[in-house]
């Protein structure tokens, strides 16, 4: 092996050694990233039974909800949805631990 072999070798180990531990934090903290999803495509099941399907979205292991504006959608299958207090769907969300994200 040359001096430029070594060297060069060197610096690969040197960068795998510093980079190898910050790409293993990366990769723990990503599994803990909230997985969420959106309301429309549970859109009947909810107007349905609100709390029952989100219960049923947190036993799977969802954790946020991206809610559309019910009002605005009521012709769209979330009129069941628009009658309700805006205080009790907040609480209902929070209640199985679902975040509203937006």
């Amino acid at each position: 092996m040359n001096r430029r072999a070594f060297l060069q070798n060197a610096a690969a180990v040197t960068a795998a050694s510093t980079l190898l531990p910050n790409w293993l934090q990366a990769a723990h903290r990503a599994e803990k990233f909230n997985i969420g999803f959106q309301s429309w495509v549970v859109r009947e099941p909810l107007n349905a039974d609100f709390a029952g399907t989100l219960k049923k979205m947190a036993g799977m292991g969802y954790q946020g909800m991206e809610m559309c504006s019910p009002l605005g959608y009521g012709k769209y299958g979330f009129g069941p949805l628009a009658e309700m207090p805006v205080k009790e769907m907040k609480r209902t969300l929070e209640g199985e631990g679902i975040e509203c994200i937006s």
